[in-house]
């Protein structure tokens, strides 16, 4: 139910956001980041307190795309640079989101495995972005349809707010049927 309501929210305030937009020509897209994106982030907190604690936030989301973040501010390691967890989690999480804006609710995503690869000391807050094509989701709906189940990677690059990166990521996600109570 959280996940069609996440889906359900994220098509209505992107068509909402952009009908003004459009109207104002362009004036208002600060209030779509403002407005729609606090809101989803409070989904995403409630439902994974654990994000929100560590400052996660999804900046931009549509189907097939996330781009988000995590603050340097509360995820500080005793050296003054961001603790490696708040990385992984960084990388993690936006691989959930992908699957559940992506297909129905009748499925959910498991990670199976992510590598990390930490390059530079992160020193300021950090963002990362993930895509899956149209042709990937609709590769993935198939063996959904014909097996319950499918699995993707997802390639992550962690970057500074300098646009230096300073981690990289190889997630393996399964997608499967929720099962029934």
């Amino acid at each position: 139910m959280l996940t069609a309501l996440i889906k359900q929210l994220s098509t209505h305030v992107n068509d909402f956001f952009g009908a003004i937009e459009n109207e104002s020509g362009g004036v208002l897209k600060p209030l779509k980041k403002i407005a729609g994106y606090r809101l989803f982030n409070k989904i995403i907190g409630s439902s994974l307190p654990f994000a929100k604690r560590n400052h996660f936030s999804v900046i931009e989301v549509k189907k097939g795309y996330v781009r988000s973040q995590i603050k340097l501010n509360g995820n500080r390691n005793h050296l003054g640079t961001m603790y490696a967890g708040a990385l992984f989690t960084l990388a993690e999480i936006p691989g959930g989101i992908l699957v559940l804006l992506s297909f129905d609710s009748s499925y959910v995503p498991i990670l199976k495995r992510l590598d990390i690869e930490y390059i530079l000391p992160a020193k300021t807050d950090i963002e990362v972005e993930f895509t899956l094509s149209e042709a990937q989701i609709i590769a993935l709906q198939s063996a959904l349809d014909t097996l319950g189940k499918a699995e993707f990677s997802l390639l992550g690059v962690l970057k500074d707010k300098h646009g230096a990166v300073v981690a990289k990521s190889k997630a393996d996600y399964q997608i499967r049927r929720k099962k029934q109570k």
